[in-house]
């Protein structure tokens, strides 16, 4: 008896690609899904909805949420998340001063510039 084949997975285009990972974060339900798809997705058709949800989340996700996510870059997603509740210039320089080479850095100047 032989193995059944493997199928190769789905092959999806930019466009399905980047909606499915929009509604992967948004229906997530938390800010660190949002970040982490802004991160991965920065130039999405769907950027300015996540940016749009995220804005509307006004508390801190609970502790653990972004470690769930990416553990490698929960305490990135967690320090932006602070400068974005914070709202404050400082914020975001102690952001960008800690984090100014991950992908976020780029956002977190434009969040800073408004």
């Amino acid at each position: 008896m032989s193995a059944p084949p493997v199928l190769p997975p789905p092959q999806y285009s930019p466009d399905e690609s980047a909606r499915r990972a929009f509604d992967e974060a948004s229906a997530a339900g938390s800010s660190a899904a949002l970040i982490l798809f802004l991160a991965r997705e920065p130039d999405s058709p769907y950027r300015d909805e996540a940016l749009a949800r995220l804005e509307a989340r006004r508390q801190p996700d609970p502790p653990g949420t972004a470690a769930a996510l990416a553990p490698a870059d929960a305490a990135v997603i967690e320090a932006f998340d602070a400068a974005r509740l914070a709202g404050s210039r400082s914020a975001w320089e102690a952001f960008l001063a800690a984090h100014g080479t991950h992908p976020l850095a780029a956002l977190a100047q434009q969040l800073m510039a408004r």
